[in-house]
């Protein structure tokens, strides 16, 4: 019943939070106001498969989320910031929701409604979440996606998973087929380290799964796209796909070094990496994790008491985030799809320090709440227009 009341309570904060203010402000950064254009241009032209921007660009992305746009743009009487943003909230609203169902069924409801609260709230999820960019798409889809493939795993791989087929074959038409290999190579490690079914077995079931989730973008999109665009949109593909996953890009695009992926992480967290480093200050000395052994045996014995959920959700941050500090293009909406399970711990992490060490959390609202209300203060005194 508790799991209910908190599911019911999550949507209406999902809706209020993400919904009434969408197109509040105009389009801000160069990216938000490319995608836009590329549905418009679809509509402009009628060509949803490979419709040229500004007469001069060809739209080599997957066009998934500018379909959502187009469609929702002929209700709503044209491609505005309201109706260019709505897929991408529509797409956290889920990724939100789902993460709450799927952590609730196999942890608890309070840890599963914190971990659904963190992950809408963190200023990376949130700034993706309500802009116009494929990236909230594909990360809903893989996170979705990640969560269909564990629980067929929880069936030993029996039945068709269709559900995560759908949502593989989601984020392969929103961006590419990374969409599709990383929540399937995470499940499949997975599966390795704690199932009974023998490798060969796992690996051709999620070999069939990456066949059935590759079939409904080739025959909706790549196909019709190669026929329009010939080895130009081909050699874009590749370009995007491949070569950038290799360093063999023929441009520069977004290369950092691989700190980059670090930082971002830590800011993207925000305001909750704060709380994390204020927690570090009140525990004491003997508390300390590692203070009998070395930090690798404590590691390596917890990995090993690890229930199947956390070790889940670990070996989607680790594996996700070292497959991002492989090429040299980095950016941090590409480590999106870890954020859900990151929450995770972080929800168990402030359960814990309520019990533990309830200081931090006193600590951390008392800075928070003043912050916060300051804020609002000036977002009022600036739409009153009382600053000329």
């Amino acid at each position: 019943m508790a799991k209910d009341k908190y599911f019911w309570l999550l949507i209406l904060i999902v809706c209020g939070y993400l919904f009434p203010f969408l197109g509040a402000t105009d389009f801000n950064t160069k990216g938000a106001s490319r995608e836009a254009i590329v549905a418009l241009s679809m509509l402009n032209q009628n060509n949803w498969i490979l419709p040229i921007n500004n007469g001069v660009d060809i739209a080599y992305k997957p066009p998934f989320y500018h379909w959502c746009v187009a469609l929702i743009s002929t209700l709503t009487g044209g491609v505005t910031e309201y109706a260019s943003r709505i897929p991408s909230a529509i797409a956290l609203a889920i990724m939100t929701l789902a993460g709450y169902v799927f952590f609730a069924r196999r942890a608890s409801a309070e840890v599963a409604f914190i971990m659904a609260l963190v992950t809408l709230t963190n200023f990376e999820v949130h700034r993706s979440g309500t802009g116009c960019r494929v990236d909230m798409m594909l990360s809903a889809f893989m996170v979705v996606a990640s969560y269909q493939l564990y629980q067929w795993g929880e069936k030993r791989l029996q039945g068709i998973p269709y559900m995560a087929i759908l949502c593989l074959s989601g984020a392969v038409l929103t961006k590419g087929p990374v969409g599709m290999v990383l929540p399937c190579l995470v499940t499949v490690v997975f599966l390795w380290i704690r199932s009974e079914i023998k490798l060969p077995q796992i690996i051709c079931s999620f070999l069939w799964v990456a066949l059935a989730s590759s079939l409904l973008p080739l025959i909706s999109w790549y196909w019709a796209a190669y026929q329009q665009g010939g080895d130009a949109f081909l050699q874009l593909v590749l370009e995007e796909n491949v070569w950038r996953f290799l360093g063999k890009m023929t441009y520069e695009s977004h290369e950092n070094p691989v700190y980059y992926n670090v930082i971002t992480i830590l800011a993207g967290y925000m305001p909750y990496t704060l709380l994390v480093v204020i927690s570090l200050f009140v525990w004491k000395h003997r508390e300390t994790f590692f203070r009998k052994r070395s930090w690798w045996s404590c590691l390596r014995e917890n990995l090993f008491k690890m229930n199947d959920v956390r070790l889940f959700s670990i070996l989607n941050i680790v594996l996700v985030f070292f497959f991002y500090c492989i090429p040299k293009s980095k950016r941090s909406v590409y480590l999106l799809p870890i954020y859900p399970f990151i929450a995770y711990f972080l929800a168990e992490y402030i359960l814990y320090l309520r019990h533990i060490r309830p200081i931090a959390l006193k600590i951390f609202g008392n800075i928070i709440v003043p912050f916060s209300l300051l804020l609002l203060v000036v977002f009022i005194f600036l739409r009153l227009g009382w600053d000329p």
